[in-house]
């Protein structure tokens, strides 16, 4: 029996008529029923490729500037940092820039000025710099490169002086008034994001006290303590380090970075003492402490966030979980084991 071609199309179409009376009943219940393509073979399976899940993006960050003196003790909000940077502004005095991703609970302090280190500091992390004030070179500078910025006059009011300390070491602000900072800066979100954490790491060269260069009168001493699972630091000229209520303060990560420090010529202070400038891009050696372990390798930072910490098989060193603190000293002074 002979069957004609429009018979056969007829049928198919006939055929296809439950089909597509299923798929219109699911789509009103929130679903699309796909039919399989000529090509494929119902009976076999295709796993679908992980995707990486993508990293939030990070806010830009306030970096603040806190006095690193005995009439400065105990700093405030240091503990909630994500990273701390120490290093000798001049005359062997230190001082350490907070950076805070995220703003932190109750005061910050004392704030004092900014350094040449400072600009850098917010070119790199593309943040905001929250100071006292700076000298007539600095502020130059922060001028001219336009450098996001609030200083006790200008934070009106959200930098606050306190009876609790004598001047200039009483110059305070907190997490609300550094998140009303953030927002009136309207800065963009970064392009970077921080390390990957590395808990309990294995490899390193046993290392429970050693010694940080940062200045001629500024040599701290890093103690491992098992117990806090952090480094107990303690110099001869403002003695351990404790946050507000005289706990010390364990550092569970403490970053030594060799850089170029160049002597400016200008002078930073009233007793006559040139201003320092650090140069925090490129690379040089660098020594990581944690877990009561020394891991040495390379620091690596282009012009955009935090400088990666690299080992000689060039895979990232470890870095645990919690504040980072950085320890920034000349080029060739190593810190020393012992």
């Amino acid at each position: 029996m002979k069957v004609s071609t429009t018979l056969i199309r007829s049928l198919a179409v006939l055929v296809g008529l439950p089909v597509l009376i299923a798929g219109c009943g699911a789509a009103s219940h929130g679903k699309v029923a796909v039919r399989p393509s000529p090509s494929s073979h119902p009976s076999s399976t295709v796993a679908a490729s992980p995707t990486p899940t993508p990293q939030p993006a990070l806010p830009a960050p306030a970096i603040v500037q806190v006095d690193n003196i005995e009439y400065a003790r105990p700093q405030y909000g240091l503990n909630q940092a994500q990273i701390v940077y120490e290093y000798d502004t001049e005359g062997g005095i230190t001082r350490f820039s907070a950076i805070y991703f995220t703003p932190p609970q109750g005061q910050v302090g004392d704030i004092r000025s900014a350094r040449m280190v400072s600009i850098a500091l917010v070119n790199e992390y593309h943040g905001l710099l929250i100071y006292s004030g700076a000298s007539q070179y600095v502020t130059a500078h922060l001028r001219a490169g336009n450098v996001p910025r609030f200083n006790e006059t200008s934070a009106g009011g959200l930098l606050y002086r306190t009876s609790t300390a004598y001047p200039p070491y009483n110059l305070f602000t907190d997490g609300a008034n550094i998140a009303r900072l953030i927002s009136q800066a309207a800065l963009p979100h970064v392009g970077y994001q921080l390390w990957n954490r590395t808990s309990n790491p294995t490899g390193g060269v046993p290392a429970t006290r050693f010694s940080a260069p940062l200045s001629p009168t500024v040599d701290p001493v890093y103690t491992w303590n098992p117990a806090d699972h952090g480094y107990i630091r303690n110099d001869s000229l403002t003695g351990t380090f404790v946050i507000p209520g005289g706990t010390p303060l364990p550092m569970a990560t403490v970053v030594v970075m060799q850089v170029q420090v160049q002597t400016l010529n200008y002078i930073e202070d009233v007793n006559g003492i040139h201003g320092l400038a650090y140069t925090l891009t490129g690379s040089g050696p660098v020594q990581v402490f944690t877990d009561g372990q020394e891991f040495s390798g390379t620091w690596q930072s282009a012009a955009s966030g935090p400088p990666q910490f690299v080992g000689s098989n060039g895979k990232p060193l470890p870095v645990a979980p919690g504040t980072v603190w950085i320890d920034l000293v000349p080029q060739g002074a190593s810190a020393t084991s012992g």
